[in-house]
C-alpha cells in the first residue's frame, strides 16, 4: 500500500540557480543521514537563519546565533546517533522554497528507527536561510494494526 503518491511538480518561475542551489541542499540532507557527515549540509546555512524544530531539546522555533547553536548541536547528535536511509516520496520546489518529504529507516539512538519526515528550506543568495522539521516514528505498522 502506497500512503504517500510520488510526483514531480515543477515551479516554472524559479531561477536555475536557485533550483540548482535547493536540489544540492536537498541531496546534501539526504546524504548526511546516509552518512553521518552534517558538515556538507551545515555549510550551506547563512550566518542569520531561522531553525525550526518539532520536539526533543532543540523543539521550537529560532533566530541567529541561537539557530546556529541549536543546528550544530542537532547535526552533532545525528552524526553520532543516528544513520537512516530515506526514501524520498516528494521534492517540491516554489520560489525560493524547497518542501522535501521522506521516509527513512536505519538506526536512531541505537535503536530501530522507521518514520517520516518534512523538511521546508528556504534559500537566498545559495544559503540556507530557514529550516523547518517535521516527523513522526511510525515504529511497526503491522503491529498498529492489530
Amino acid at each position: 500500500m502506497t500512503w504517500l503518491r510520488e510526483f514531480d511538480f515543477t515551479d516554472m518561475t524559479v531561477s536555475d540557480q536557485t533550483r540548482a542551489d535547493l536540489n544540492h541542499a536537498a541531496d546534501a540532507f539526504i546524504q548526511a543521514w546516509a552518512t553521518g557527515d552534517w558538515a556538507p549540509f551545515t555549510s550551506m546555512f547563512a550566518d542569520d537563519f531561522v531553525f525550526q524544530f518539532p520536539a526533543g531539546p532543540h523543539s521550537g522555533r529560532r533566530h541567529g546565533s541561537e539557530a546556529r547553536r541549536h543546528m550544530e548541536q542537532w547535526s552533532t547528535d545525528a552524526a553520532v546517533n543516528a544513520r537512516i536511509a530515506a526514501n524520498e516520496n516528494l521534492r517540491l520546489i516554489d520560489g525560493d522554497w524547497l518542501v522535501l518529504a521522506m521516509r527513512g529507516e536505519g538506526q536512531m539512538a541505537g535503536r530501530p528507527y522507521r518514520g517520516v519526515e518534512t523538511v521546508f528550506l528556504r534559500m537566498q543568495a545559495g544559503r540556507i536561510v530557514e529550516y523547518r522539521e517535521y516527523l513522526s516514528e511510525l515504529g511497526d505498522l503491522n503491529d498498529q494494526r492489530k
